[in-house]
C-alpha cells in the first residue's frame, strides 16, 4: 500500500492556499495549515492585502528614489555655485591671466593665484583687497611684523602699515590661523608705542607720526 503524501503549506495566512490535482488540474481550496495528498501539488497566491502591501513597498521605493534624486540635485547645485564663484574670481583683475585659483582642504576657493613662483594669491576679506603667501600647509607664517598704538602702553586699537596707493595690502599671520591687515581708510596717526607679533608682552614707547596706517 502506498503511503499518503504530505505537502505542507507552511501556515502563511497572507496567502491563498490550494491543492492542484496533478491529473485533472482541478484546484481544491484549503487552509494555510492543510496538506495536499500525494496526487496533488500545493499552490499559493497572494491575497488582496498582500498585493496592497507590495504596492506600498513599490511606492516607498519610488519615494526613496525621489529623495535620493533631490539630494543628488542639491549636491549638483552646490558644485555649480562653487564653479560660478571660481569663474567670478577668475574674472577679477590683478596678477596674470592663468585663471588659476587656490583652494583649501574643503575645496573652498581661497583666492586667485597672482604669482605661481611666489605662491601669492589675491583674496577679499571684509571688502578689503589683499594678497597673501600660501602653500599646501596653509598660509605662510610671517614673524616680526609690528603693531602701532596711539596710546603709550600698547593698549587700544592696533594699527598696521598700509599703502593707500597699492591695489592690495598684505595679509599677515604669525600662526597660519589668524590674519591681520590694514583696514580702510588708510590715514596718518600719532604713534606713541609699538610691539611686535612675536613679543606682544613687551611695549616700546615712541613718539612719531606714522603715515598710512
Amino acid at each position: 500500500m502506498a503511503a499518503t503524501g504530505v505537502f505542507a503549506h507552511g501556515g502563511d495566512t497572507t496567502l491563498v492556499h490550494g491543492c492542484v490535482n496533478n491529473f485533472l488540474s482541478t484546484v481544491r481550496a484549503v487552509g494555510p495549515n492543510t496538506t495536499c495528498n500525494n496526487l496533488e501539488t500545493p499552490r499559493h497566491w497572494p491575497t488582496e492585502a498582500r498585493i496592497v502591501t507590495d504596492e506600498t513597498r513599490r511606492t516607498n521605493t519610488k519615494n526613496k528614489n525621489t529623495t535620493q534624486d533631490s539630494a543628488i540635485s542639491s549636491i549638483q547645485n552646490s558644485i555649480t555655485e562653487q564653479d560660478t564663484a571660481i569663474a567670478a574670481l577668475q574674472g577679477q583683475g590683478g596678477g596674470g591671466s592663468s585663471g588659476l585659483v587656490a583652494k583649501d582642504s574643503l575645496g573652498q576657493v581661497v583666492g586667485k593665484v597672482l604669482d605661481v613662483s611666489g605662491n601669492q594669491v589675491f583674496l577679499q576679506v571684509e571688502n578689503e583687497a589683499l594678497w597673501a603667501n600660501v602653500a599646501k600647509f596653509g598660509f605662510y607664517h610671517i614673524g616680526g611684523f609690528a603693531f602701532f598704538y596711539t596710546t603709550n602702553d600698547c593698549m587700544g586699537t592696533r594699527y598696521l602699515p598700509g599703502n593707500e596707493g597699492a591695489f592690495y595690502n598684505q595679509l599677515l599671520t604669525s600662526d597660519g590661523q589668524i590674519g591681520c591687515f590694514p583696514a580702510s581708510p588708510i590715514q596718518d596717526r600719532l604713534i606713541l608705542s609699538v610691539n611686535t607679533i612675536d613679543d606682544l608682552g613687551s611695549c616700546f614707547q615712541i613718539n612719531v607720526t606714522r603715515p598710512r596706517v
